[in-house]
C-alpha cells in the first residue's frame, strides 16, 4: 500500500481501523467487502495484525456463584432487561 492511501494520515493501527470501520461498517451503509480489504490494507501498513495470526479466546470465571449472578445482572442492567428472578445456575445472556 502507498503511503498516500485513505488510511496513512492516522497514526496507528487502532484508530486507522476504528475510522474504516465508521466508514465501510455494512451497519452504516458500507459493505463487508470493502472493509475487509481497508482492514486488510491497514494491517499491512502497521505490520499484521493484532493476535499475529492467534486466535483469541476470552473466558470469564468466578469462584462464587454470587460473582456470576452479580456480572450477569450488571450485563442485563446494560442491556436495559430484566433479570429473571428464578434460581437458575446457568444464565442464557
Amino acid at each position: 500500500m502507498s503511503e498516500s492511501g485513505p488510511w496513512a494520515d492516522y497514526p496507528d493501527r487502532r484508530t486507522a481501523r476504528r475510522a474504516a470501520a465508521l466508514c465501510l461498517h455494512p451497519d452504516v451503509g458500507g459493505s463487508a467487502e470493502e472493509l475487509e480489504i481497508a482492514f486488510a490494507e491497514i494491517d499491512a501498513r502497521f505490520g499484521g495484525s493484532a493476535t499475529n495470526g492467534y486466535p483469541v479466546e476470552i473466558t470469564i470465571s468466578h469462584s462464587k456463584k454470587a460473582n456470576a449472578l452479580r456480572t450477569a445482572k450488571r450485563i442485563y442492567r446494560v442491556a436495559g432487561k430484566k433479570f429473571p428472578r428464578r434460581s437458575n445456575r446457568y444464565i442464557t445472556l
